[in-house]
C-alpha cells in the first residue's frame, strides 16, 4: 500500500456500494456461504457489541433472513474472512441460519485490516473510546494521516482531531468512556487538567450525576486551586467541598498577617442564588 493511497482500491471498489438499509432488491455477485465458514475480522475495532440490540436483530432475521450481503475475504484455509457485517454474522447465528449471502472481494490482509476499521467507523455506532483507538491505528500502522480519515469517513478534519485528543486522558477515564461510564463531552472537559487528577475528577462527576456544564465549573476550580499561591491544603478542601454543597463557584481568600479573610459566593442568576440560600439555610 502507498503512502500516496493508503485505502489501496478505495472502500467503493472493494465494499461496493451497498447503503445501510435492509433493501431486498437484489446485488449483483452476492453467493450464499454456510454461516459457519465465515470468521470475523481479528481487527475488528469494535470491543464490545450490544448483546440485546443482537437478540432484536436475530429476531427480526429469523422472519426476513438477512437482506444486506455480508463482505468477505477468501483466506487461505479455504474460509472466509468478514470485512463487514459482524453484527449481522452474530445475529444470523444467534437466529440459527445455516447459511447468509455475502459478496466476495479481493484484498490484501494489510487492505483488509484498513477496509475493516474504516468501514466500522463509518458505518457502525462505536463508542468513542473503540473510535479513537481505530483512528490511531489507521495512522500508527498504516501510515494515514488526518486528513486520509476524515475523508475516508466523511468528516472534518477537525473532527478526526478531537476524537484522538481524547487517548490523552488517563488510562482508567478512557475505561469509562469505553464502558459508556462517563460522556465524550464530560471526557473532553477532562482533558484540561493534569494527568494525575484526571480520575479523581472523574470519579466525583460519576457519583454525582454532574452536567457538562457542571463538570466545566468543577474542572475550573480545581484549575484555579492548583494556580492559587499556595494555599493550605485544608482551605483548597473547604473550598471544594462548600462549592460542591452550594452548587456554586466558591472562593477562599486568607490574609496573611490576621488568620482572616474572606468567603466569596459566585452565581449566574436569581434562581442560582435562591437556591444557594436555600442549601444554606437547610
Amino acid at each position: 500500500m502507498s503512502a500516496r493511497n493508503p485505502l489501496g482500491k478505495g472502500l467503493e471498489s472493494l465494499l461496493g456500494d451497498i447503503s445501510n438499509d435492509q433493501s431486498k432488491t437484489p446485488t449483483p455477485g452476492v453467493m450464499e456461504l454456510p454461516i459457519g465458514s465465515i470468521v470475523p475480522n481479528p481487527d475488528q475495532p469494535r470491543q464490545d457489541f450490544n448483546e440485546e440490540s443482537i437478540a432484536s436483530l436475530a429476531e427480526s432475521l429469523k422472519q426476513q433472513g438477512v437482506m444486506q450481503p455480508l463482505i468477505v475475504r477468501a483466506d487461505d484455509n479455504g474460509s472466509y474472512q468478514l470485512i463487514s457485517g459482524e453484527r449481522r454474522w452474530r445475529a444470523a447465528q444467534l437466529a440459527g441460519l445455516l447459511t447468509v449471502p455475502v459478496l466476495e472481494r479481493e484484498a490484501t490482509a494489510s487492505e483488509m485490516l484498513v477496509l475493516g476499521l474504516v468501514e466500522n467507523l463509518q458505518r457502525e455506532d462505536l463508542s468513542p473510546y473503540d473510535a479513537a483507538v481505530a483512528m490511531q491505528k489507521l495512522i500508527e500502522d498504516h501510515g494515514l494521516s488526518q486528513g486520509d480519515i476524515a475523508q475516508a469517513l466523511g468528516k472534518s478534519p477537525g473532527s478526526v482531531s478531537n476524537a484522538l485528543r481524547l487517548l490523552r486522558l488517563d488510562k482508567r477515564v478512557l475505561e469509562l468512556l469505553r464502558k459508556g461510564q462517563l460522556e465524550e463531552a464530560t471526557a473532553r472537559t477532562l482533558l484540561s487538567l493534569e494527568l494525575s487528577a484526571q480520575f479523581s475528577v472523574a470519579q466525583k462527576v460519576i457519583k454525582k450525576g454532574l452536567s457538562v456544564r457542571q463538570t466545566e465549573a468543577l474542572v475550573k476550580r480545581h484549575g484555579r486551586a492548583k494556580t492559587v499561591t499556595r494555599k493550605d491544603a485544608d482551605v483548597v478542601r473547604l473550598q471544594d467541598e462548600l462549592a460542591d454543597s452550594l452548587g456554586a463557584e466558591v472562593t477562599i481568600s486568607q490574609r496573611a498577617k490576621r488568620g482572616g479573610g474572606y468567603l466569596r459566593i459566585q452565581y449566574r442568576n436569581l434562581a442560582q442564588l435562591q437556591t444557594i440560600i436555600d442549601r444554606i439555610k437547610a
